[in-house]
This record gives structure tokens, sequence and C-alpha cells, in this order.
């Protein structure tokens, strides 16, 4: 009786998730806004590129880092904020940030953190997590009060030994979760491997977990 209660349970809970998340990202082209914003701008550089994870692989990703109730999760060049409003909705994180370059993709993704808060539903599901969305280079902001971190970073080349040693800074014990590319620090060790489904096709994910103690001290 218990076991079909929890599933009753965290199924209806699921439906909630989706119907809040829908409900905000409905009319929202993530894709649209970036190109839109490369043309007026005359900004565009690969890393740049537009791309999202499928939400439920997304979802399915957290799953394996197990998310605890207080810790922190950020997404370093966050687009419009998708994975940062489903780990808000699905977890007790303490706080979620996204960090993103581009204003026009930090603007929306703020709009729609403020219009999740105006839903009575999205409210039951947050409870106290608090939801931020930085405009910036994340090179010149602080994440290290992250437990959690993603990483789309397939068209990260350039900065991607620069980023690699940057996450160094994360305490003891957390978790980067990174598509498209490996970790370049002897600070993380891989937890695992698999392929995910990103909206150009699938492609390789990394799990990392920085070191307890480095290697050698």
């Amino acid at each position: 009786m218990i076991k079909k209660f929890l599933s009753y349970f965290f199924c209806n809970e699921q439906k909630n998730i989706k119907r809040v998340f829908e409900s905000v990202y409905k009319d929202i082209n993530g894709f649209l806004v970036s190109k839109q914003s490369a043309e007026r701008e005359k900004h565009f550089s690969p890393e740049d590129v537009y791309g999202e994870i499928n939400n439920a692989e997304f979802l399915n990703l957290l799953r394996r880092v197990n998310p605890k109730p207080g810790e922190v999760f950020y997404d370093l060049g966050s687009g419009v904020g998708k994975t940062v409003i489903l780990a808000a909705l699905s977890y007790p994180f303490e706080k979620v940030c996204g960090i993103e370059q581009i204003q026009d993709l930090s603007d929306l993704s703020k709009a729609c953190a403020q219009g999740l808060r105006s839903k009575k539903a999205a409210q039951e599901l947050l409870g106290k997590t608090r939801i931020e969305f930085i405009q910036g280079d994340f090179f010149d902001i602080d994440f290290s009060d992250a437990n959690i971190v993603y990483i789309n970073a397939t068209a990260f080349m350039d900065i991607w030994q620069e980023l690699s040693v940057k996450l160094e800074s994360l305490k003891p014990g957390s978790r980067v979760l990174v598509v498209g590319r490996q970790l370049l620090s002897d600070s993380f060790y891989l937890i695992e491997s698999d392929l995910a489904l990103m909206t150009w096709g699938k492609t390789m994910l990394h799990v990392y977990q920085r070191y307890f103690e480095l290697k050698g001290s």
C-alpha cells in the first residue's frame, strides 16, 4: 500500500513539474533569440552556438549525482535557463544559478524565473529554493559555492583549458556534468560517461567529482 502511494505521489509530482515547466517555456525559442541577438550585435563566435539538452535526459543526469537538500547548482552558459528552472522544480536546492553572457538570453531567463514565481503550483514545488540568473562572462564570476555544475561544452574550444582550471576552485566532492568534452584537470575523477540526447543529436556526457584530497597530497 505504501509503495503504491509513493509511486502515485512521485508520478503526480513529475506531472506537475512538467506542466509548470511547459507553461513557462511554451512560447520561448532560445535558438531564435540567440540567432537574432548575434545578427543584431554582430558578435557571433563558436562559443555562442546555441544548443539544449533534452529535458528528460537532463533530469536523468541530475539523478545520477543525487542532489542533496541545501546544495547549490550552476549552469555555465545557461541560455534561456531551462536546466536551471528544471533543477529548481525537481530538487530542494538552496540555490540554482545560470550564468549567460548573451544579454538577450539572460534577460529572457530572468523573465521566465519571474513568471515561474507567480504560479501557485510552482511555488509549492520550489519551496525556498533561490533562482538567480547572472549576465556576464563566467570567467569573471565566482561560482565556487557550487556543489553541482552543468556545462554544455560542445562549442567551448579555445576556452576549455582555462575553464577546466577555473573549476578547480570548486569545493571537494563537487560534481561536474559536462556535455561534449572531457575535463582537463587532475583535480577531478571520472564517475561515468554516457550518451545524451541534445537538440542536434546524441553526444557524449561525462560525470566528474572533485577529489576530496588531491593526488600526492
